[in-house]
């Protein structure tokens, strides 16, 4: 999982006696992600790396700056808003999962079995 900014940021003005006398501070564990907020992040940031005008000719936290701003525009309901942290790790966990599913559709696609269509490909993949 990637490690957030903020949590950088702390270990680093920390000071070493700090580091060294406090126990690791680990916060609870928020709600869950709604199924419209994966919906919702994954629009999000589609819709922000395939901005033809910017593309990828930003920094990582300018881009993520426009990531959040486009997420939180869309009220799903959830309160407190989530942070910054909680989106990027919960993209890590999304992107994990598109990639394996990339991974198994293309396993399909490079053994076609004779007769089948794109839709008996998709139900043979959710059962890998």
């Amino acid at each position: 999982m990637a490690i957030c900014q903020a949590t950088l940021q702390h270990a680093a003005t920390a000071t070493t006696t700090e580091k060294m006398t406090s126990p690791p501070i680990r916060g609870k564990r928020g709600k869950s992600f709604l199924n419209e907020e994966d919906v919702t992040l994954c629009i999000s940031w589609m819709t922000i790396t395939q901005d033809p005008v910017i593309g990828i000719g930003q920094s990582m936290s300018k881009l993520w700056d426009r990531v959040m701003t486009k997420f939180l525009e869309t009220d799903v309901g959830v309160d407190p808003p989530r942070t910054l942290c909680y989106v990027q790790n919960r993209w890590d966990r999304i992107r994990d999962y598109c990639t394996k599913w990339c991974g198994i559709l293309a396993q399909i696609a490079n053994r076609p079995q004779s007769g089948a269509n794109i839709t008996e490909e998709r139900v043979q993949a959710m059962n890998i």
